[in-house]
Order: structure tokens, then C-alpha cells, then sequence
């Protein structure tokens, strides 16, 4: 399996309707097929409210597991990570023809208009850092269902 991540300084389908700081693409294959995404962005406390009051990216609080650290908080930045659907991962495979052109494709709406809509993905991990190199936060009951 390889895994490629791409730091997007560009405006992107997030950035332009979400008010985020930093997004990071991993695109996960193996031989010539994407097989998995992720994208991490950075926001804050109005954005996690937004979230969940809009169910965006397939929230539900059912999906939500204990958030480790007891509790968020709202001062502190959040990091989420969203994957994209697993039908949806497989016509960006198609789509992409190759694992090279992977974040072309999923950034470019005239390939397919749902790689822009929030309800192809799926809320995987909401956290914050606690040092540099430490995140505490939750995992939902999706992040299990990408790592299989």
C-alpha cells in the first residue's frame, strides 16, 4: 500500500464554504487503484457547532465515541478528519485513472459533482492538540468502517 499526502495552500471545495485554516489530502492505494482518503482540516468551536446543528459529512451523535480528554475545548482549535464514502472512493479510482491524478480528480467538480457535496463523506475524528505531537478528541464509529 502507498500513501501519499498533499498540504493544499489552494482555495479548495472546503476553504471556499467552510471557514477552515490548513487542509491535508492523504490519498491511500495499492498498484494502480485508490483505495482510500482522508482529509484533515483545522477550525474551531463554531465550526464543530455547525456540524453537528447541519449534520454535515454524515454526523449523527450515535456515531460519536467518548471524547478522550474528557471534554473540548472551545478556546483551542479542532482537527477533523473526513473520509470520503467508499462508493465514492471507488469512481475516483476509475475516474482517476491512477493513484497519480487522485487529487485532481477529487478536486475538480467536472469529473463528478459529489466529490463537492458534504454528504459524500463521512466524519472519521474530530480532535485538538494537546502538545506538538499529542491530539486528544474522539474517533467515530466511521473511522472503524475506513480501517477495514
Amino acid at each position: 500500500m502507498s500513501v501519499e499526502e498533499f498540504a493544499l495552500e489552494e482555495d479548495n471545495f472546503l476553504s471556499k464554504r467552510l471557514p477552515i485554516k490548513k487542509v491535508l489530502v492523504t490519498i491511500f492505494s495499492h498498484g494502480n487503484k485508490v483505495i482510500d482518503t482522508r482529509i484533515e482540516f483545522t477550525g474551531d468551536n463554531l465550526l464543530w457547532e455547525r456540524i453537528m446543528e447541519k449534520s454535515m459529512f454524515s454526523y449523527k451523535e450515535d456515531i460519536c465515541g467518548p471524547i478522550m480528554g474528557g471534554r473540548f475545548k472551545n478556546n483551542k482549535d479542532f482537527v477533523f478528519t473526513i473520509g470520503l464514502k467508499p462508493d465514492q472512493v471507488t469512481i475516483l479510482s476509475i475516474l482517476a485513472e491512477g493513484p497519480s491524478n487522485a487529487l485532481k480528480t477529487l478536486l475538480s467538480a467536472e469529473h463528478n459533482p459529489a466529490f463537492h457535496d458534504f454528504t459524500s463523506y463521512r466524519l472519521l475524528a474530530v480532535m485538538q492538540n494537546v502538545t506538538p505531537k499529542t491530539q486528544w478528541g474522539m474517533t467515530t464509529s466511521y473511522y472503524k468502517m475506513h480501517e477495514q
